[in-house]
């Protein structure tokens, strides 16, 4: 059956273990991923009981879907990169990565500025009526906001380092990474409770982060790390700026799921009107790149 189906099949051939030879890296990368997104809940478990990793869940669960929404930006592009590593274009992997830093970063300002506005008054309106532990916590949301961030801002450069294979190279640097994690989160969260877990969990992102960042700049894209930094600089203000007037100037009163739900039409849609207009006025050629692009692709399509 198996020859009859498969007649280019030969089991005596010796097999290509060299397509493989990463395989052991790779495992090494997903057991710090394992490490650093299951300590929380574990050491919340042991040192602040189940009431606390109840409150925790419920943030973790909102921002676990913005990280989601934020990722499959970078899915397709993991093959697209490849391809031109494997041509040793490093020119057109310049151009093409300096494209997705510039859509990627101001979709990470978009996101996580619409969250920070509406992370509160959205726990406020799911957890009403639930008494059994305080889900309004202002620290705990800012603390997950930053979080977010400077997780997500290290996807670009993850991306190509695991387009280009680079599991070995950076294998010390990601058991770093769960090592910080682990003991930072063990020291805070005896004097600052589930804030603490966030607080270890910054310093092991700032530290991969920017790693990260150096590492794709200077081996693969041998470029400077200063242009990421201009991009995540510049978005930065501009979601500060989108924040202002909901900071400073306006006072939310969300009372139910359809005033929230207007809320966030509002707010997503200045947002997104700052994030683009900023980008432009900054990179307009970028963006008329970006724009050409995309309309080729759907015309061949």
């Amino acid at each position: 059956m198996l020859k009859k189906k498969y007649p280019y099949f030969n089991s005596k051939e010796q097999a290509n273990t060299l397509a493989i030879k990463n395989k052991w890296d790779a495992l090494i990368h997903q057991i710090a991923s394992l490490i650093i997104f299951n300590t929380p809940f574990i050491l919340i478990t042991i040192f602040l009981g189940l009431t606390e990793v109840s409150v925790f869940t419920v943030y973790s669960m909102v921002f676990n879907a913005v990280t989601l929404f934020i990722s499959t930006f970078s899915g397709a592009i993991i093959a697209a990169f490849g391809d031109i590593l494997v041509k040793e274009d490093k020119d057109a992997l310049r151009k093409q990565f300096h494209h997705f830093e510039y859509i990627f970063y101001g979709i990470i300002a978009f996101s996580y500025t619409c969250t920070a506005i509406l992370i509160l008054p959205f726990i406020t309106i799911y957890t009403a009526g639930i008494e059994d532990a305080n889900y309004i916590r202002p620290w705990l949301a800012i603390l997950f906001v930053i979080v977010g961030i400077v997780n997500t801002i290290r996807i670009p450069a993850n991306t190509l380092v695991n387009a280009a294979g680079h599991f070995g190279e950076t294998k010390n640097r990601a058991i770093m990474e769960a090592l910080i994690n682990l003991v930072a989160s063990l020291v805070f969260v005896q004097f600052f409770g589930a804030e603490g877990i966030l607080l270890g969990g910054i310093c092991s992102y700032v530290y991969r982060t920017y790693d990260l960042i150096i590492y794709s700049s200077k081996v693969i894209l041998q470029s400077s790390p200063l242009d990421t930094v201009k991009k995540i600089v510049r978005n930065s203000i501009f979601a500060f700026l989108a924040a202002t007037p909901f900071i400073f100037f306006f006072e939310l009163h969300i009372t139910s799921a359809s005033s929230w739900l207007v809320a966030a039409i509002c707010i997503s849609l200045w947002t997104m009107f700052i994030v683009l207009i900023g980008n432009f006025i900054i990179e307009p050629k970028a963006m008329r790149d970006i724009l050409m692009q995309l309309k080729r692709t759907i015309t061949n399509s």
